[in-house]
Formats: C-alpha cells, structure tokens, sequence
C-alpha cells in the first residue's frame, strides 16, 4: 500500500517540476518563446493563443496536483497534455508537420526518440499513478459494500 502511495506521489511531483520548469522557461524567455510559437506549422493566431494558453495551462495543472483535492484530475490532464506534445513530436519526426519548437529548452540538444522517450517518462508513471488510484478507489467501494451488506445481516 506504502508503494502504490510514493507511486502516486513521484508522478504528481514529476509533473508539478515538469510543468513548472517548462512555464517558467517559457515566460522568462518571453520573445524567444512567441517567436517559437508563431514559426510553428499553423496559422499565426493559433501560435499567439498558443503562446499564452500553453504556459497557462502548465501553471493551471500545478495548482490542481499541488491540491490533494484536485491532484487526481490534475494528474488525468498530465497525462493528456503530456500525451499531445508527445503526438505531436511524432508527427514531426515522421515529417507530418514542419519544426516543432524547443518545448521551453528541454531536450533542445537531442533528437525526437530522445525527447518522446523523455516524455514517455512522466505518462508510463502517470499512467500508474492513475490505475493505482482507480483500483484503490475499487477495492474500497467493495469493501465498503460488504461492510453494509454485513451489517444488514446481522440486524
């Protein structure tokens, strides 16, 4: 039980440093960041709803897995968020779309294998941390399910 509880915590701090490191990247290298954005291979003002909406959603998913109340969803979105970026370098490694931009200097120095690998790192753990807490989540409707089922025997 102790495992699956460190599980869960790894993958929501992997992802609270993920996201708040790539945010804080994306802000303070402000000009770099929206010229990225707008040299990607769609229109100019999706690159502009982009450069805003992206470090947004990253300072967004920070708060909700810092918050043990929101940490599940913020963990589901992760994985999602985590899962589109991850998409989205597969498309351009296999020459889909145009150039990708530097995803706020993680990995620059590296190809695509490396960096989807590198993401592959935060979703398999988040991907866990989720089917931990959906089977714990299982185990203590049934178990709660026989204790009324017992306690209406027994009067």
């Amino acid at each position: 039980m102790k495992a699956q509880k460190y599980i869960k915590q790894i993958a929501r701090y992997a992802f609270i440093i993920l996201w708040g490191y790539a945010a804080v990247i994306k802000l303070y290298n402000w000009n770099t960041s929206r010229e990225e954005m707008h040299m990607q291979p769609f229109a100019n003002w999706v690159g502009e709803i982009l450069f805003w909406l992206i470090p947004f959603i990253e300072l967004t998913l920070i708060f909700m897995l810092i918050n043990t109340k929101t940490a599940k969803r913020g963990l589901v979105f992760s994985v999602i968020l985590s899962g589109i970026f991850t998409l989205y370098l597969v498309l351009a490694w296999q020459g889909v779309i145009g150039e990708v931009c530097i995803c706020a200097g993680i990995l620059t120095q590296y190809g695509f294998g490396n960096h989807i690998l590198f993401n592959l790192a935060f979703i398999i753990p988040g991907i866990t941390a989720l089917a931990l807490s959906y089977r714990s989540k299982q185990e203590e409707d049934l178990s709660s399910q026989a204790s009324r089922k017992e306690g209406t025997a027994s009067a």
